[in-house]
């Protein structure tokens, strides 16, 4: 027995071995069904009623005991994804190509005689097809080296030759390797219709069916003269500085115009165009009726090939000379590098000194001049509370190339607005201002003089739309006010017919002349000057002109007693007789004969 009949038994031991074990398994999974019925009318109804059931019934079952389709259906699943995805997706070709490498790989180290029965038809013609591509191209290399042999530009060569050490044959064939594709077409191969075109942009475009009627025309020709078969056709046709370059298969075929001559890479290139063109229209092509349709986006892979390669002549230098040109090259490059970089630094700087300027309050950038030899001068708006533009930008590099001319203006910006407030308003210790959305805001304790004056200069600063004092408090006023209410609360009583007060009121007399004093003291404190008006008073027992006389010398105690103090308080008396008693009594009122003060409040002339 041979080794693969061997191979072949253990295979078949293996897989009867597997299937019995599946089998088991299966018996296993189902041992806790119900038992099957006995009775033979019940199951020959239940296979009548319901024979189509049962069928999927048992297919399921044999899909879920061993989780596989049959071989019939295996071979079609895998059959019809790879009819699907082949013509449509590369990515199936690509997942495919290593399996299929590594097959042929070792079916050709296995059958080798059998791969060369193979190849031999194929081989034969690529190898023919290669040598006269090579012959014609060398051919037609010789054809330009000759042509251009005579010529100056084939002198210029020649020395090119010489210098370089190559042959003068290389050398013309380095400068004559030159094409552009101007034109493709795609093309049917049966009916000779055009399927899609891409020109080159510029070039005069050709009728495609009658390019493509024309070469199916030359190639019909050629093939009856040459009595070849169906599987000869023209490759390319020379006329000129012009070349057609056919690359055909079954289904269709590119005809290429070039201008020039083309290389074998270009070729190489037409050919993988037109298999790609094959494999993403293989079903149109197998079933075309003349519709054009299907191949509208075609042109997208003839668009790549429309290229022009130049080779341009190269002049050689000796080592030495290509040296001493990089590094003057170099050091060219360097300075002019070194310098822009300069110009760049100093642009940089330039506009750093001009963004901080900008960013200062109250300066206000309107113009930049450039002046030459590196100097700048930079024309601003300055307010006379902000900071000197020189200060600003005394620590930026280009400083002393940078001329500063201004105009004074009046900003209102909240920062020097604030400045402009704090500086007219010289507040005193304890009192803070703030400055926003227009309005200035006082907080503390100030004399009542300078809240007055505050107020009054804050409606003239520019940019103060209000001022807020509600927490701004003069702390002598309460002092004051009460020193008031006291001083007007004390009444002091005469005896009948006296200027003197009784014995127990001259305490009071003394009293309010202490307060009195008090209040000149604290009131001069807030710029505010106290007078002090004194009514006298006396009952009805005496006469009307002895009356008045009495109670005008009652009130001008309260004076003599401010006097004696040294008081600078302004009195005013005055006799007020009998007009107001305290009662309707007629006969003698102590509480008629008094006296009444009332204080008023002055503005002091050293207010600000």
């Amino acid at each position: 027995m041979s080794a693969r009949a061997k191979n072949d038994a253990a295979n078949d031991n293996g897989e009867e071995t597997l299937l019995a074990k599946e089998a088991k398994e299966r018996e296993l999974r189902w041992k806790d069904l119900p038992p099957p019925i006995d009775d033979p009318e019940l199951i020959e109804l239940r296979s009548r009623l319901f024979a189509r059931e049962l069928f999927i019934i048992e297919k399921l079952k044999r899909m879920l005991d061993g989780g596989r389709f049959s071989a019939a259906e295996m071979m079609k699943v895998i059959s019809d994804s790879i009819v699907a995805r082949a013509g449509k997706d590369e990515r199936f070709l690509y997942a495919l190509t290593p399996l299929v490498e590594r097959i042929v790989s070792k079916s050709m180290k296995t059958r080798q005689n059998e791969f060369v029965d193979l190849l031999f038809p194929l081989m034969g013609p690529s190898i023919r097809k290669s040598i006269g591509e090579n012959l014609r191209s060398m051919l037609n290399n010789f054809s330009q080296s000759l042509e251009n042999s005579l010529s100056w530009r084939g002198i210029r060569w020649r020395l090119e030759a010489w210098r370089s050490g190559k042959s003068f044959s290389d050398v013309v064939m380095l400068h004559t390797i030159v094409y552009k594709v101007e034109q493709i077409f795609f093309v049917h191969s049966k009916t000779g219709l055009a399927l899609a075109r891409a020109s080159a942009e510029g070039e005069e475009e050709q009728e495609a069916d009658m390019v493509s009627a024309m070469l199916t025309a030359i190639n019909d020709f050629a093939r009856d003269c040459l009595k070849g078969d169906e599987r000869d056709h023209l490759e390319s046709l020379n006329m000129g500085a012009y070349a057609i370059v056919i690359e055909k298969q079954n289904e269709a075929y590119l005809a290429c115009v070039v201008r020039g001559t083309p290389s074998e890479e270009l070729r190489s290139r037409i050919r993988d165009a037109l298999d790609l063109l094959l494999v993403e229209y293989a079903a149109q092509l197998a079933e075309f009726n003349g519709d054009l349709t299907p191949f509208q986006y075609a042109p997208r892979f003839l668009e790549p090939l429309l290229e022009a390669r130049y080779v341009k002549e190269r002049k050689l230098l000796p080592t030495w000379g290509k040296a001493v040109a990089i590094a003057v090259l170099a050091l060219l490059f360097g300075a002019l590098g070194f310098m822009y970089w300069r110009h760049l630094l100093w642009e940089r700087y330039i506009d750093d000194a001009t963004a901080t300027l900008t960013k200062e309050a109250g300066v206000l950038v309107i113009a930049k001049d450039k002046l030459g030899g590196g100097k700048v001068r930079l024309r601003l708006l300055l307010d006379e509370l902000a900071k000197k533009p020189e200060e600003a930008i005394a620590n930026n590099p280009a400083a002393k190339d940078i001329e500063i001319v201004y105009t004074p203006f009046v900003s209102l910006e909240p920062e020097i607005t604030q400045k402009r407030v704090e500086l007219l308003l010289d507040a005193p210790q304890g009192v803070t201002t703030s400055f926003k959305d227009g309005v200035v805001t006082l907080k503390g304790a100030a004399p009542l003089e300078w809240i007055n004056y505050a107020k009054r200069v804050l409606q003239e600063v520019p940019g103060v739309k209000a001022v807020d004092s509600r927490e701004l408090s003069d702390p002598y006023m309460s002092q004051i006010t009460e020193l008031i209410a006291a001083i007007e609360a004390i009444k002091i009583e005469f005896p009948i017919g006296k200027a003197d007060p009784f014995e127990q009121d001259k305490p009071k007399l003394q009293q309010v002349v202490d307060m009195l004093v008090e209040l000149e003291s604290v009131a001069y404190k807030v710029g505010l000057l106290p007078s002090l008006a004194v009514y006298g008073h006396a009952d009805a027992t005496g006469s009307t002109k002895y009356n008045y006389e009495v109670s005008r010398a009652r009130a001008a105690a309260i004076a003599a007693a401010l006097y004696e103090r040294g008081s600078a308080i302004p009195v005013e008396m005055y006799g007020m007789g009998s007009k107001y008693p305290k009662t309707d009594a007629t006969n003698s009122d102590r509480a008629s004969r008094r006296i009444e003060m009332r204080v008023r409040l002055l503005q002091s002339t050293n207010a600000y």
